[in-house]
Order: C-alpha cells, then structure tokens, then sequence
C-alpha cells in the first residue's frame, strides 16, 4: 500500500506539472475547488484534478483505492482519451480508452496482455524494420548458444517453427521445423519417418554451371565432387534385364555388333561419350544396360563353348 501510495503521490505531482505547462499557455485559465476536487478551466471538476482547456487536449486526475490514473482526452468525445494507470501493481498505458502496454511490478512488460509471462510479452502481431541481432544466452560478447525457439509456458503442448519469405508479395513457406525435429524446405509437411524432407531440387556445392543445369534434367540432387556412400539402393524400379534370357529374345550376331561398333564406336543400347557428356546418364538405366551386356556375353560364351565341344568331339573320330 505504502508503495503504491508513493507511485499515486509521484503521479500526481507529474501530473500537476504537465498539466500547468499545458495551462501556462491561456492566460484565462480558471482554478477551482470544489469540495476535494480541483478545476482548472473546469468548474465542475469530475475527478480529484480535472483540467478542461481551450486547446486541443484535456487532462484530468482521479484516484481511487484501487487505481490512479492520469488521463488526456483531444476531443470532448469520451473514451478518445491517452492515459497512464495504476492497476493494482501495474503500471499501465492506454490510447484511445483502451489497454496498450502494461509494467509489472517485477518488471515484466506485456503488450496486448496485462499478465506478461516474460521480461517482454507480445499477444500480437508485431513489425520490425532492421536486423535482429542475439547474443549467446551466456551474455553479450560471450561465446555460447543463441535461441529461437517456438515453445510457451504449458509445458504439454507440440509447437512447429515456420518460417515464410515473400516473392513478388506472395507467401512462400521456406522452411518448417516440426515438432519432433523433423526438418522441411520448401513445404508445412515432412515425409513420415524423414528428418530432413525437401520439395523441390537441391544443389550441394558452391559452383554454379550451365552444364550442370542441362545434366540435371528432371533429376532432384546435383552434388559437386561425388558422394561417399557405404550403400546405395534402388526403389521402385520397373525394369531388369532378365529378358535377355527368355526364349524368344533374338540375340545379335556377333557379325552385326562388330559392325556397329566400327560405325558408331560404342556398343548397342549403350550411350555415346558425347551424350553422356551432354546429357550425364541415369545409373539406373546403365546399371540394366550393362547386365543387358554381360547377359549377351553369357550367351555369347556358352554358344561358342558348344560349338568348341562340338569341335573336339568330331576330332576324336
């Protein structure tokens, strides 16, 4: 109570102060005291101090057990009025006849909310110009860890982190951070049972080329250097090269392969070195070309091995 009876006191004293400056500028300004109130330009006064001017504001004081208020109204229109209050132990400022900003007495701040969980507390939208800069948790200057975090005080509750950019004024949602940690570029969803999910082709490297444009095609990675795998599987793939085997699969003469080869320098099925440097080739399809190959090979052998044993038996007649 002494406190708050101390804040009242000071309040009132601003008050009086700004409010004399205000009033210095008429020379006809009145003062009255009616009962324990006091008028200044305002013979009825409606509060403990009640200004009315003959410029564009007003102030007025009032005080009660539970709130002391300095208020400034620019019109004679109520509820227009900017004012500072006490509530309770918050310190609060209004605009308009309504709540804006309020101080606890712990120092918290809350905008939009009269009960700020954090030293600042924003029930709102908000709007920045400029950088936002963090320092490590540890203190300005140290080395250490910088937080965004999307979380509130329920301590039950699953929160993602979304973050957007805007192209040419529409929404692009960039990057979402789940819940569980999963991570997607590109999208609001990621792929169950990923941690990272990404809509759209990837780069991994610093260089940019038109080769390397027209090599990834309709493919969803580009990787400078290589990569280094222990294993690598292919999913959902349609087609092998089991058919070589079939019975009615007609395998070329070698007399056609060697004529092909002169011509084009490069085997049947398989791609030239100029395509390949044009257009890259698909691991897949030369991993089932080349089976193709060594399956004709095969044939090729056990023909010739056939006719070799045909050989040797007509020799021992």
């Amino acid at each position: 109570m002494k406190k708050n009876s101390i804040l009242r006191l000071s309040m009132l004293k601003a008050a009086v102060f700004a409010l004399f400056v205000l009033t210095s500028y008429q020379a006809k300004s009145q003062l009255y005291e009616v009962g324990n109130a006091v008028g200044i330009g305002e013979s009825s006064p409606e509060y403990k101090l009640h200004v009315t001017s003959s410029m564009s504001c007003a102030g007025l004081f009032e005080s009660t057990t539970s709130i002391s208020k300095i208020r400034l109204r620019c019109s004679s229109t109520s509820g227009t009025e900017s004012s500072v209050n006490t509530y309770g132990n918050n310190l609060v400022l209004c605009t308009g006849g309504y709540k804006r900003l309020d101080i606890t007495s712990g120092g918290d701040v809350g905008i939009g909310t009269s009960s700020p969980k954090k030293l600042l507390h924003v029930d709102g939208d908000t709007y920045f110009k400029g950088h936002m800069f963090l320092h490590a948790y540890a203190g300005d200057g140290s080395s250490g860890t910088a937080y965004i975090q999307a979380r509130d005080m329920s301590g039950s509750s699953d929160l993602n982190l979304q973050l957007r950019t805007q192209n040419n004024g529409n929404v692009v949602n960039a990057m979402r951070l789940q819940a569980d940690g999963a991570v997607t570029i590109g999208g609001t969803s990621a792929v169950a049972g990923t941690e990272l999910t990404v809509k759209g082709a990837v780069h991994i490297g610093a260089s940019s080329t038109a080769s390397h444009a027209s090599q990834t095609g309709n493919y969803q990675l580009w990787v400078e250097k290589g990569i280094v795998s222990e294993d690598f599987s292919m999913a959902d793939v349609a087609n092998w090269s089991d058919f070589v085997f079939e019975e009615d699969y007609e395998l070329p003469a070698l007399s056609e392969v060697e004529s092909f080869v002169k011509e084009n320098k490069h085997l049947p099925d398989v791609p030239s070195e100029a395509a390949v440097k044009a257009n890259g080739y698909s691991l897949h399809d030369m991993n089932v070309t080349l089976l193709q190959k060594v399956e004709e090979l095969t044939l090729y052998i056990i023909k010739q091995q056939k006719q070799i044993d045909q050989l040797m038996e007509a020799s021992k007649e």
